[in-house]
């Protein structure tokens, strides 16, 4: 008596392999799909987060900055205000360096720099890394000057 060879168990060896082949590829396009949605979210939270630091800069230095008349010469430079920020340390999961350049703040991390122009008839001149900061406005010599600093 010969006996027949079933062809049963390959049948089921081949069903669970598709089954886990198709669960594998499940799980691949969810990860993916996560991850694309939190570099989305990680640049939206830092445009945002950029935008704010830009303004909360640019309305302090319009508290502290009051132009002096052309009437008053220093021959030395003096502090002639200042106010301490408490920036976030982060911006969109990456740590941050703010520079004071002409007439514009430029707020850079790894991935981007983020920018906004300031309409001070003052020279900014500085960076530092976010946190907490110190806004100064110099006067010397007829010039004005923004600076900022780790306070």
């Amino acid at each position: 008596m010969a006996k027949e060879i079933s062809s049963l168990g390959q049948s089921q060896i081949v069903t669970h392999t598709i089954i886990v082949m198709f669960v594998v590829i499940l799980i691949l396009i969810v990860a993916t799909t996560m991850n694309s949605i939190r570099e989305d979210y990680d640049n939206f939270v830092g445009n945002m987060t950029s935008y704010e630091i830009c303004s909360l800069i640019k309305s302090s230095m319009e508290k502290i900055y009051q132009p002096v008349s052309g009437n008053i010469t220093v021959n030395r430079t003096e502090d002639m205000g200042y106010v301490i920020l408490d920036l976030p340390p982060k911006v969109g999961n990456s740590a941050y360096r703010l520079k004071l350049s002409g007439t514009n703040i430029i707020i850079s991390t790894p991935d981007k720099t983020y920018s906004c122009a300031v309409g001070l008839n003052a020279t900014l001149n500085s960076s530092c890394a976010g946190g907490k900061i110190k806004l100064i406005w110099k006067y010397g010599n007829g010039t004005n000057e923004m600076k900022i600093e780790n306070a």
